[in-house]
């Protein structure tokens, strides 16, 4: 290959990336040993009790009904290492626990993920978790402060350090928050790696994603932290049938008057004693303008029954994805032209066809767990995006730039060889796969059409690349005798004529997108570059 060739094994060898919020993702996730001594409270030794704080019986116990006093030990952390803290709050009278990591009671990190964040509070029994990130090597304190008093007790503490794309052995794969900044290297439930995922900006706007408030319940029942969501903690909701004859059973969230254009319903799903409609009603307030689209998910084997519709919804398009363990994330997708109120919903069923309004005669059990539900315009639905009171919005993943002389780029003969896949089922959005700034891109698309252009406005284009989610291996080979494009193992397109550009006025390669303003909405699972054109036998093996 050359003194020029390089090697890159994962992601943080070879990328600058930034993402400005958390996201989530499935990947493969481990932790470190145990920071926290006695976290069971299994002797009265190792925490230092502030006033009210006691330890008796195997559980810290807070008697103190006003004031902030705190229970603490120190433990060692590392600058920019992520850090998961898990406790149970054990029984429960009044006032609320608030975690810290911090130092001589000032705090220097604060939660930010899981079942607390930086405005919510332990109020309640049971199990909660969150996440932490420090900007410095330190000896910090896990602290517990009782926010204007808490009366209650607590156990199992326990902090440790997450290692995200892990290959330890006992490695998990699960649904993950990923702080800002942190790629998503996301899995397929098998086990098989998809790579990075890039994605536009999104907006959540069910201001209750784990259905704990603002969901209506017709005929029926939601129960908190009913079962283990695909995060791995119990925070799955359960929808139960009331004991009422020959009716529907159902939950609904009002979404509220939504501007014109495209709009997704997602859920997770898994099956109790029956399967899950999902519904989006358009102008629920207005039965001359009432569209509404409804979609039954057969959550014993993973598919979609035929869409039932009632005045004639847009833009529809529904499906259904594996998410390991019994779970499937679902979803709906249709037009709100008129600009009107939006409501999603969704009812217990097992008919074998979609009915408009599925009738049965409750049991009381539970038809159905569900967790991460999500409304947003797109024609697609993107990574969970939590809500805990209000909307919530996941920030850009800006693309992955490499820096030209990190891989010894030669201008007039090269080959890029990229597995990825990508998400645009409408033709929405102008897609990059290798591109540089301003109007330098290797390999592109323009919304509007699926046809990928080959450099810019130079005539050469590849027609029929799958735009569902379909991994894809894709190459450009670039020489003065011409440029070829193949897809996975086929020659796509070849133009003798169209030759590399000498000219290179970025600085950096970026792959999934261009600057700040489009990102691929996919995955890029790797980037092979070869400082020389590649035979077309050599392509089509690297390609198939």
């Amino acid at each position: 290959m050359g003194v020029n060739t390089k090697s890159f094994d994962n992601a943080s060898d070879m990328i600058t990336f930034s993402r400005a919020s958390g996201g989530y993702g499935l990947t493969k996730v481990s932790y470190g040993d145990e920071l926290v001594t006695n976290g069971d409270f299994a002797t009265d030794s190792d925490w230092v009790k502030g006033t009210g704080w006691s330890i008796s019986g195997g559980v810290a116990i807070s008697n103190n009904a006003s004031g902030f006093n705190n229970i603490n030990q120190s433990i060692t952390v590392t600058a920019n290492k992520i850090y998961r803290l898990e406790f149970s709050v054990t029984s429960y009278t009044s006032g609320a626990l608030k975690p810290f990591l911090g130092n001589s009671g000032n705090s220097l990190a604060q939660p930010y993920a899981g079942n607390l964040t930086i405005s919510k509070t332990a109020d309640s029994v049971g199990d909660f978790y969150t996440f932490f990130v420090f900007d410095a090597s330190q000896t910090a304190q896990i602290l517990f402060r009782a926010n204007s008093g808490f009366v209650g007790s607590i156990d199992n503490i326990s902090v440790k350090e997450v290692t995200y794309n892990s290959s330890a052995a006992g490695a998990t794969l699960q649904l993950t928050y990923h702080p800002n900044d942190v790629p998503r290297i996301e899995y397929n439930t098998d086990g098989t790696s998809k790579g990075l995922l890039v994605e536009e900006s999104r907006t959540n706007l069910v201001t209750y994603s784990d259905l704990s408030s603002g969901w209506g319940e017709t005929r029926s029942t939601l129960i908190q932290d009913a079962l283990t969501s695909p995060e791995g903690v119990d925070n799955a909701t359960a929808l139960a049938s009331d004991l009422t004859a020959s009716n529907s059973h159902r939950s609904n969230s009002i979404i509220g008057t939504l501007s014109s254009g495209t709009y997704t319903f997602s859920a997770y799903l898994k099956r109790g004693e029956t399967n899950a409609q999902l519904e989006i009603y358009v102008d629920p307030a207005n039965s001359v303008q009432l569209r509404v689209l409804y979609v039954l998910f057969d959550l014993s084997n993973g598919t979609a029954k035929t869409p039932f519709e009632t005045g004639s919804p847009t833009d529809v398009d529904y499906g259904i994805q594996d998410a390991g363990n019994g779970w499937y994330r679902c979803y709906v997708t249709t037009g709100n032209p008129d600009g009107t109120r939006v409501d999603a919903g969704i009812t217990l069923s097992d008919h074998q066809v979609t009915l408009q309004n599925p009738v049965f005669n409750g049991t009381g059990n539970i038809g159905v767990y569900i967790y991460g539900a999500q409304f947003e315009a797109g024609a697609f639905p993107t990574s969970y995006i939590k809500t805990t009171g209000a909307t919530a919005t996941r920030s850009i993943d800006f693309p992955i730039e490499v820096s030209w002389d990190n891989f010894g780029y030669n201008k007039r003969s090269g080959t890029f060889v990229v597995e990825f896949d990508y998400t645009d089922p409408s033709n929405a959005d102008a897609n990059y796969l290798l591109s540089g700034g301003g109007s330098s891109r290797f390999f592109y698309n323009n919304a509007g059409t699926d046809a990928w252009n080959v450099y810019d406005g130079l005539g050469m284009t590849v027609s029929g690349v799958p735009k569902d989610g379909t991994p894809l291996k894709v190459s450009v080979a670039m020489s003065d005798s011409g440029t070829t494009v193949h897809v996975d193992g086929t020659l796509a397109s070849a133009n003798s004529s169209i030759t590399p550009q000498d000219a290179i006025s970025y600085d950096a390669l970026a792959v999934g997108g261009i600057s700040s303003t489009t990102q691929l909405n996919g995955h890029i699972k790797s980037i092979k570059y070869y400082p020389r054109r590649l035979t077309n036998a050599q392509l089509q093996e690297l390609t198939t």
